[in-house]
């Protein structure tokens, strides 16, 4: 029996350097962020930066997040600050390098997310952004974005039922 030819594997390679730009574009900024707050490390910028965020009538993360940052992330800074820094530099490495990259996704996933929540009431341009980040994160973690001019492509040769690629 003749298979019907769709015409979906002309678009394979367009799809795959629209994942591999994907790519570059987010693990380019995450590791950008974590450059840049590098000079957090050691300071209590991050719990300044949190509590201006949780104060007054109409603090700038969502409003159910507020006992969240309030109760664990705050009294905490110094730790999150480092995971913070530390994660996005990891995760950026990852993403520019391909390399497992849809388990780089799902913190750089988890991430955006927070970072979503803690900044809901900055107006859109916040929330804009974060948004375009998750999708652009899910579509990566659920791409394999790594298997096409990355380290992931020959990981993947040699594992090819492993999730990581």
């Amino acid at each position: 029996m003749a298979r019907k030819d769709d015409g979906s594997h002309r678009n394979a390679p367009a799809l795959a350097w629209s994942l591999l730009l994907l790519r570059l574009f987010v693990g380019g900024m995450f590791l950008q962020s974590g450059i840049v707050r590098w000079q957090w490390l050691g300071t209590d910028q991050m719990k300044r930066l949190l509590t201006t965020w949780t104060a007054g009538d109409t603090p700038a993360a969502f409003s159910t997040y507020v006992p969240f940052l309030t109760k664990y992330i705050i009294p905490h800074a110094p730790v999150f600050t480092y995971l913070v820094v530390l994660g996005q530099i990891a995760v950026g490495a990852l993403l520019i390098l391909g390399l497992t990259t849809r388990l780089a996704a799902l913190p750089a996933l988890m991430m955006s997310m927070n970072f979503l929540l803690a900044t809901w009431n900055k107006g859109y341009e916040w929330q804009g952004i974060n948004e375009a980040f998750i999708a652009i994160e899910l579509t990566l973690l659920l791409g394999g974005a790594g298997r096409f001019a990355g380290i992931d492509v020959p990981l993947a040769r040699k594992h090819p039922n492993w999730p990581f690629w």
